[in-house]
């Protein structure tokens, strides 16, 4: 699910069709906390924006094309792995509370 900093109100679903194999080290300023963006970065001596945590760059095949969608916009994704009843969940936080060790 995507959502555009532009089209606050429009979410997009899409399935991520490529995920790069390694990560990123520099992105461009626009995505760094430093212009307003959601990345944590630090200049590097060349003056670029090194990503302090690790990030991935992925392909996203949307279900309907966004409009006025172009490169350099920015926005938010929410990846679902796979769907969790109520009980899952209930089990996994039990599990992270207790640590339970054979």
């Amino acid at each position: 699910r995507v959502k555009f900093e532009h089209l606050v109100d429009q979410t997009y679903e899409g399935k991520v069709t490529q995920l790069a194999w390694s990560e990123l080290s520099t992105v461009p300023a626009a995505m760094s906390m430093k212009q307003g963006g959601r990345l944590t970065t630090v200049t590097d001596g060349e003056g670029k924006e090194k990503l302090v945590e690790a990030v991935y760059r992925a392909t996203v095949e949307f279900e309907e094309q966004p409009a006025a969608v172009r490169p350099g916009l920015r926005g938010q994704a929410r990846f679902i792995i796979s769907e969790r009843t109520a009980v899952q969940w209930g089990w996994r936080a039990i599990r992270r509370l207790f640590s339970f060790s054979v």
